[in-house]
């Protein structure tokens, strides 16, 4: 994901805060700034921890890589040539 991506994202976000996010003097409890940053660390940590869970699976049929368990069973459903040619046992 970009760095503009992640602005837009955070901008987007902080516009949907209420303004319940004041303190007790009714100042607001972070700068617009702060905000985006905030959303952009937890974004970037988001994205970090999805490439940490990737289970990189091979295709026994074909050999394609990079499949996670639900990629590999929409592939050998859609995509695999080398499954789908497999005679069945009868």
């Amino acid at each position: 994901m970009t760095e503009k991506e992640l602005n837009d994202i955070a901008e987007k976000e902080i516009s949907k805060i209420n303004n319940s996010e004041y303190d007790v003097n009714g100042d607001p409890m972070y700068s617009g700034e702060q905000m985006i940053e905030m959303w952009k660390s937890g974004a970037k940590y988001i994205l970090s921890q999805q490439d940490k869970n990737k289970e990189e699976i091979i295709c026994p049929f074909c050999g394609e890589d990079d499949f996670d368990k639900i990629g590999l069973k929409n592939h050998l459903h859609r995509y695999c040539e080398v499954y789908e040619n497999i005679e069945p046992i009868r």
